[in-house]
């Protein structure tokens, strides 16, 4: 069955001298502070237990978490994240290399904003939109630290700030999941999850469910496919070989 782990992490920000609020070109040599991983937080699929770490007690060392980010992502076979190719996945790998680790055995990728943004036109593609108009869990809104407030007080130390940034991280992860899963039927491009099952019945390329149904025919330029519908997820899919005859094949031109 492939492993599917749901991720999302918090980075401290770039601490530099600056001159001046408005319109500022930091230079390399103004850098006070580089960035680093404050917290993450990841969940396997259909697993109530969640994974959490954070550097309130090693600040700006995250190389705890990169171990056991690497050891999380050397198992998955599929990463999921919200803004996770721009962000997070390339965030962690940033990361790891200048930490001397080696690469994570190679993992697929699905990026909830990037589902958003191909098959939909929502107001927002941000994940507080999207959760709080398709989900049950709601992305958190800051309690008592607001906005940029929750990161400064990290950064200060305080453990209050850092309890509400572990709660911020968790629910993140878990509206994630209800988020892609509420999405998972519309995205045409879903990679298959049933081709990392030895099971050989017909099951669907989206969620694995074998109560799966002909539902008519897709068409081609190179013919005619088996189209199914999914009783579980609900989601569309097609067979991978032609239902057309030989002759049919033979026949068939592509306009040029």
């Amino acid at each position: 069955m492939a492993k599917m782990l749901f991720i999302d992490i918090e980075t401290a920000p770039i601490l530099a001298n600056v001159w001046g609020l408005w319109k500022n070109n930091v230079g390399l040599s103004q850098i006070e502070t580089d960035w680093y991983i404050m917290s993450f937080c990841a969940k396997w699929a259909d697993d109530k237990e969640v994974v959490y770490m954070d550097g309130r007690f090693t600040p700006e060392d995250d190389y705890d978490m990169l171990l056991e980010l690497h050891k999380l992502l050397d198992e998955a076979d599929f990463v999921v994240a919200h803004n996770g190719d721009k962000f997070d996945i390339k965030k962690i790998k940033a990361r790891m290399i200048m930490s001397g680790l080696r690469p994570p055995a190679p993992f697929k990728t699905i990026d909830t904003l990037k589902i958003a943004k191909k098959e939909f036109a929502f107001t927002s593609n941000k994940l507080a939109y999207l959760t709080d108009a398709l989900c049950d869990t709601k992305k958190l809104d800051h309690a008592k630290f607001a906005g940029f407030e929750l990161w400064a007080q990290c950064l200060k130390g305080n453990m209050e700030a850092w309890d509400e940034m572990k709660e911020y991280n968790i629910v993140d992860v878990i509206a994630l999941e209800e988020l892609y899963n509420v999405m998972r039927p519309w995205y045409s491009s879903h990679p298959s999850v049933n081709a990392y099952d030895e099971n050989e019945e017909v099951a669907c390329p989206k969620c694995n469910s074998t109560d799966i149904h002909k539902r008519g025919f897709f068409y081609t330029n190179k013919g005619k496919f088996q189209r199914y519908r999914c009783s579980c997820c609900g989601g569309w899919s097609s067979s991978t070989y032609t239902e057309n005859t030989k002759e049919k094949r033979q026949s068939l031109l592509a306009a040029r």
